[in-house]
């Protein structure tokens, strides 16, 4: 295996990787609970937290991703919706899951921006004139491109080399968008690294070629001992993947 500072492509995966997805909401429950003090008078911040996961959970893996698929917007509405319910407050005037959503929507771009990992920027800027510098992610276009516009993307990837599965065509592990993304590197799958929170989505990549970086900042280190692709490298943070890119 080649040392992953002789990588001449480096593929960032984006929720979790890029930037902190817990953090990211923990910011929009504060900022709705302030926003609609009469409506959460009787509630805790925590406790909104708590009926939003709850019904998020509740809801089956494939029917959230058929309905974030489908229609992104109306999958928000149901979250709120069940997240008032379970909070008694669905009785409250007609809309209020849609003024909610409205809300959670228009702030969405800065809470994004503020849970961007610390380094994450000043690596990637550094690396943008060493490295050829891409994203591959998994979602529709309608949830992911705001995220990548919100984290100003064009800063270090070229339009060329960011893959959004939505607009691929296939999502990660499927083989063909990392091997399209090395193609569109224009260097060999051996010579790329992928850097990405998920066992199960990122780490596939090594099934084409790829060198792989686990990240896990926030997040207990798993063992990957038995994993059918276990990654090459583990980052707690974005000094280890500074250090493991020798960057």
């Amino acid at each position: 295996m080649a040392p992953l500072a002789d990588a001449k492509a480096v593929f960032f995966d984006v929720d979790d990787t890029l930037y902190d997805f817990d953090r990211s909401m923990s910011l929009a429950f504060a900022h709705l609970h302030r926003a609609f003090p009469d409506v959460f008078a009787q509630h805790t911040v925590d406790r909104l937290a708590e009926a939003y996961w709850t019904h998020y959970r509740g809801m089956g893996e494939h029917a959230k991703r058929d309905l974030i698929n489908r229609d992104p917007d109306l999958f928000r509405r149901t979250m709120w919706a069940g997240a008032l319910a379970a909070l008694g407050l669905d009785g409250h005037p007609d809309g209020l899951a849609r003024r909610l959503t409205a809300e959670f929507e228009k702030v969405r771009p800065q809470h994004w921006r503020s849970s961007m990992y610390a380094g994450a920027r000043d690596l990637l800027l550094d690396l943008k004139g060493q490295r050829v510098l891409g994203a591959i992610t998994n979602g529709p276009s309608r949830v992911q491109r705001p995220k990548l516009e919100a984290l100003e993307y064009r800063d270090f990837f070229p339009e060329d080399l960011v893959f959004v599965s939505g607009e691929f065509g296939v999502a990660k592990p499927d083989p063909s968008i990392f091997l399209a993304a090395a193609k569109a590197a224009g260097v060999a799958p051996e010579a790329c690294v992928m850097v990405g929170d998920a066992r199960e989505f990122d780490m596939p990549a090594k099934a084409v070629g790829f060198r792989t970086i686990l990240f896990c900042e926030g997040r207990n280190v798993p063992d990957v001992s038995k994993d059918e692709h276990p990654p090459d490298a583990i980052a707690r943070g974005y000094a280890d993947v500074r250090r493991l890119l020798g960057a």
